[in-house]
């Protein structure tokens, strides 16, 4: 039950994550105005006007996710507007598009603040005869197809010799095309309005500089530590640049969960910053138990692996539990492998002893015999060459040396409770007035 909430926990988690992996935010650097509707909502600075539906969808928008559509008719300058800070911006831009051609529609006219009287010094509009129209002291025509996409750009807009140059579909059309009002000293405002019934789009409108564009893409949102991922920004940014110090399409190993951000700079000094999160899931701490410290060749012991959910053990056993009879001290490799699909390894060592005899660590003409050997509960020890002898003693020690008991040894014979010793391999030492006489080793399970 325990591990399921905590599953479930983890993929709420990361399902979070996922959905805030890509923000793009755009840097408020525009001299005068910017709309890309991304939104979704016609908010102000616009103002409604009078006798207009607009909506912002994201039906078919020419960039991005979303598009403003203005259905309706009235007379000039009755749509919708937006007003700006008096300013001077060399670059204009925006998206149109419109279903009828047989009528006056998608006016787009910038202007300054005389723009009702003088026609604004940006005058462009889709006309009846197919075409988009540009307008200064004549008309002239951009064929088009109605319904479609046309990207239209005023750039190197020139305030002293009253002209720009206009691309459109981001091919040069004219060059030094004259202003609509050529008194006029700045811009404004922006006007759209229709003359007839009929829908016209816009998308992303920019009066000034525009921010550039960024987009993000992470090789893995979700990874174990020690795994590396690589973040990369794309677009018309000139430079980019990360936060925690990641170098742009290079990869990098990340030691928690965090959201990186990538501030991306323009030409024209604008920025665009975009965001992307990375789930980093820890390593499970694994580790394994046997259940002797010390084995005698021969003698089978279990080993069992904890801290993760399936195991492979380097015998090529996939159990939680295996047994292991190894002839000499061995290491012995499992790796474990959590819910989020992470690895983490454990090496235990299984010591080994010949007990064959128990090993005596010195010769002596006395023997000292021990059993049961291992043993649990109760020990004899017995040296027969000594039966007769009472000044004798025992001194038993562990692994590192420290005395745990002395005791006389009486007519060659004794019995041992060691049920408080701790498990492990023990020394035991036959003295006769403190001439040592023989040496055994003893193993309590």
């Amino acid at each position: 039950m325990r591990k399921n909430l905590q599953k479930i926990t983890k993929q709420l988690i990361l399902f979070v994550l996922l959905l805030s992996t890509v923000e793009i935010t755009n840097a408020q650097c525009v001299s005068s105005f910017y709309d890309d509707f991304e939104t979704g909502l016609f908010n102000p600075p616009w103002l409604i006007g009078t006798g207009y539906t607009v909506s912002v969808n994201n039906t078919a928008p020419a960039e991005g996710i979303y598009s403003m559509d203005m259905t309706g008719s009235g007379s000039f300058y009755a749509g919708p507007n937006v007003q700006f800070t008096s300013a001077q911006p060399t670059a204009i831009e925006w998206w149109a598009k419109t279903n009828n051609v047989s009528v006056a529609n998608g006016y787009f006219v910038v202007g300054d603040a005389n723009i009702a009287t003088n026609n604004g010094i940006v005058f462009c509009y889709f006309n009846s005869t197919s075409g988009l129209r540009f307008f200064n002291t004549a008309g002239y025509n951009y064929p088009i197809t109605v319904n479609t996409w046309y990207h239209i750009e005023l750039k190197n807009i020139n305030w002293t010799a009253k002209n720009f140059d206009i691309y459109i579909n981001n091919v040069l059309w004219q060059t030094a095309f004259a202003f609509r009002t050529p008194a006029s000293t700045d811009m404004t405002q922006l006007q759209v309005f229709n003359l007839s019934a009929a829908t016209a789009s816009y998308d992303k409108i920019v009066i000034g500089a525009a921010p550039p564009t960024v987009s993000v893409t992470n090789s893995s949102s979700t990874l174990c530590a020690g795994s590396s991922v690589t973040l990369t920004a794309t677009g018309n940014a000139t430079t980019y640049a990360w936060s925690s110090s990641v170098t742009n399409g290079v990869g990098f190993t990340p030691t928690a969960t965090a959201i990186y951000t990538v501030v991306g700079t323009g030409s024209n000094s604008c920025q665009t910053s975009a965001t992307t999160a990375v789930n980093v899931n820890q390593s499970p701490t694994v580790t394994a138990v046997s259940n002797t410290s010390i084995l005698c060749t021969g003698q089978t012991a279990t080993l069992t692996a904890n801290g993760a959910i399936t195991y492979t053990w380097n015998t090529a056993s996939t159990n939680t539990t295996i047994a292991v009879t190894p002839s000499i001290t061995s290491n012995y490799t499992v790796t474990g492998t959590d819910i989020n699909g992470c690895l983490n390894a454990f090496v235990i060592t299984q010591s080994v002893s010949a007990c064959t005899g128990l090993d005596k660590l010195s010769k002596s003409d006395v023997s000292l015999n021990i059993y049961p050997n291992p043993a649990v509960d109760f020990v004899i020890i017995e040296a027969p060459e000594l039966q007769y002898e009472s000044n004798c003693e025992l001194k038993i020690t562990d692994v590192l040396g420290r005395e745990v008991l002395a005791l006389p040894l009486t007519d060659g014979k004794t019995e041992i409770n060691i049920q408080n010793f701790n498990k492990g391999l023990y020394t035991i030492q036959l003295f006769n007035r403190n001439s040592l006489l023989s040496t055994n080793k003893l193993i309590v399970n």
